[in-house]
């Protein structure tokens, strides 16, 4: 899970659910997605699978069973708790190192200083040492490791980054999220401007849809496309549109601005290919076309 992912979803809910899987690649997966969302202040908890290796393998063994495993879910940091114990016991001094190795640099993690306190005394209790030495320890791997008291959301990945890394798919952004407008902002597309194939193969399936649809549905529009654009979709769905998405005169302002600047960057490329082509030839009356070009395409980027 991904720091715009996690941006995103919790415009719409504070409840984050996540489903470890049982080989260690996923679980390390899970908790860095875990962490993210620990940042943005929403309440996180943990489901553990009665049975299969992951939630898909599960609910098709029994759906019940993943709906009493949903309900039954754990507060994150009470399932690191029971998780390191588990792992390793506490039985000696060496036991109980390794479970606060393991736990203490996610504890320090925590943004709610109450919460913090709450599971530094909790885990003092499971290993049976005093609540000062866990403290005093958390404190010290603290000041080893540089983490902050309190931890820092990553900074936001702008829309701007987007934009300027792939103006193409940018459009593709916009048009996700155009819902009504959906028709009204297509027709003021030119998809022969296009230079990303992945954009323009895209691009055709959105105008195939939009012959059967008035209104962009991303869930019905995903139905209707090849596999290989899926990931893509899906990515570009998840870009943090708040900045526009206000009213639909904004997003249809950035929409016009957004194919303009598209239009001015292939009026470019088209004129320096006629400069060239102008540049190696070698005189004669086949000039005529491409110099008449040079002017139609120069006044049109002098227009834009």
């Amino acid at each position: 899970m991904t720091q715009q992912q996690v941006e995103l979803l919790a415009r719409f809910t504070k409840n984050f659910y996540f489903c470890l899987d049982t080989d260690s690649a996923g679980r390390q997966a899970a908790k860095r997605g875990i962490e993210i969302a620990e940042a943005w202040d929403v309440n996180v908890r943990v489901v553990n699978l009665p049975v299969g290796k992951d939630a898909d393998e599960c609910i098709r063994t029994d759906p019940k069973l993943w709906k009493q495993a949903v309900k039954k879910a754990v507060p994150v940091y009470d399932f690191y708790l029971k998780s390191a114990v588990q792992n390793f016991g506490f039985e000696n001094g060496e036991a109980k190192k390794k479970v606060v190795e393991e736990v203490l640099p996610l504890l320090n993690k925590i943004t709610n200083e109450v919460v913090k306190a709450h599971y530094l005394k909790k885990l003092a209790e499971l290993i049976e040492v005093s609540e000062e030495s866990v403290m005093r320890e958390a404190k010290r791997k603290q000041d080893q490791s540089g983490f902050p008291t309190r931890a820092v959301k990553q900074e936001k990945e702008t829309i701007v980054k987007t934009k300027t890394g792939g103006l193409e798919e940018y459009l593709l952004i916009l048009i996700f999220h155009s819902g009504e407008d959906f028709r009204l902002m297509l027709k003021e597309a030119k998809p022969k401007m296009l230079t990303n194939p992945v954009v323009k193969k895209t691009f055709s399936y959105i105008e195939k849809y939009a012959k059967q649809n008035k209104k962009m549905v991303i869930a019905n529009f995903v139905k209707i496309l090849p596999e290989e654009l899926l990931e893509t979709t899906s990515r570009l769905y998840l870009e943090d549109l708040r900045d526009v998405e206000n009213s639909s005169q904004s997003l249809m302002e950035e929409w016009r601005k957004s194919w303009k600047k598209v239009e001015k960057l292939f009026l470019r490329d088209k004129l320096s290919k006629l400069r060239l082509k102008l540049a190696a030839s070698d005189g004669g009356s086949g000039l005529l076309l491409p110099e008449k070009q040079i002017v139609e395409i120069s006044k049109r980027l002098k227009n834009l």
